[in-house]
């Protein structure tokens, strides 16, 4: 499949990078209006977009638009809200650091990111990722601590990608 140029892209679409919204400027065919919302709700909580036969990612197609080139790796929503495209609230970025800016796991079950039970020891433990290697961070008697050494860690390591509450921001 032949990839979109900007030219066209900006041709069939409109993009309001303070809503993040995508409409269609062309009608192609008679279910498609023009001015109607051009993206649809993936499986996973991502918008696409369909455009001359190919599916793209908004968040992607958004970045394009704005910039007239496609990213080198990963767009990351920085409030971690996979539908929020406002040109904003999007930053280029590898996939090591798009994975930092994720949720806490739903089976985590002290709630707070990087920390865990160790059921050898009977204490608290914080571990991080980094560049796909995890590093352990030693064992603590709160899991407040652990989240302490994990904060710190992630501060040190990700930088502005370090999403050490684990939530939406």
């Amino acid at each position: 499949m032949k990839q979109i140029t900007v030219e066209r892209l900006r041709e069939v679409l409109a993009y309001d990078p303070e809503t993040g919204i995508f409409t269609r400027k062309v009608s192609t065919n008679s279910r498609v209006k023009i001015g109607d919302v051009a993206t649809h709700m993936g499986p996973f909580g991502y918008l696409y977009i369909q455009v001359d036969g190919g599916r793209y990612f908004a968040h992607r197609v958004a970045w394009f638009y704005q910039t007239g080139s496609w990213p080198a790796e990963m767009i990351d929503h920085i409030n971690g809200v996979k539908s929020d495209n406002r040109f904003a609230n999007l930053r280029e970025a590898t996939r090591s650091q798009n994975m930092q800016n994720r949720r806490t796991y739903k089976s985590n079950a002290c709630g707070l990111k990087g920390v865990g039970w160790n059921i050898r020891r009977n204490r608290w433990q914080a571990k991080i990722s980094v560049n796909g290697t995890r590093m352990f961070l030693g064992y603590f008697d709160t899991p407040e601590e652990a989240h302490a050494a994990y904060v710190a860690a992630a501060e040190r390591h990700h930088g502005e990608f370090a999403n050490v509450n684990g939530s939406a921001k």
